[in-house]
């Protein structure tokens, strides 16, 4: 059965508040799919990959944002603005626009970004260029996880804790919720 998370995407993202919700859990299996779990399939393929070539994010930054890939220029960009309105409709309560608006994003980073840079995570040579795929997938991940927090705190966490607090040990909060 849905967990908790479920429930919560499906309450926050499914229909505007001042519509009324058909619940089933059918309904909110179908929610699921539109953003948590293409967020966990994104975050699955960047671990992964970024086990296989040992890329550690505490070392390997990438090149500043100007030198990257234009791909990576326009996805950190999307990401950027995502913030900006993210903040923007959660201080003022909207969560329903919020969650269209990281749906929105997510499916662009899963279907868009991820699908174009494919072969740059499978080539066999350790470039900058697969540095930087790294270095783009991991802040937009570690960003996106912040962002969807309020929406599916438990699956956020877990990934949070793996991606920022797990093998790297770096100083970050202990928790996405204390960010």
């Amino acid at each position: 059965a849905p967990g908790a998370d479920a429930f919560r995407w499906f309450f926050l993202a499914a229909n505007p508040p001042w519509g009324s919700k058909r619940h089933s859990l059918g309904n909110v299996r179908a929610s699921q799919k539109e953003c948590p779990i293409k967020l966990r399939n994104v975050y699955s393929f960047f671990t992964i990959y970024a086990e296989i070539d040992g890329f550690d994010p505490t070392s390997e930054k990438g090149r500043p944002v100007a030198e990257r890939a234009l791909l990576d220029r326009f996805i950190l960009s999307e990401l950027a603005k995502l913030n900006a309105s993210l903040i923007e409709h959660l201080d003022a309560y909207r969560a329903y626009e919020a969650a269209r608006e990281l749906t929105e994003f997510v499916d662009a980073l899963s279907n868009w970004y991820l699908r174009r840079s494919r072969s740059r995570f499978w080539g066999s040579e350790r470039n900058h260029d697969k540095i930087d795929a790294y270095a783009t997938l991991y802040e937009a991940l570690v960003t996106v996880t912040k962002l969807a927090a309020p929406f599916v705190p438990f699956m956020t966490d877990e990934i949070y804790q793996n991606l920022v607090c797990g093998p790297f040990g770096t100083d970050a909060p202990e928790s996405v919720h204390l960010c």
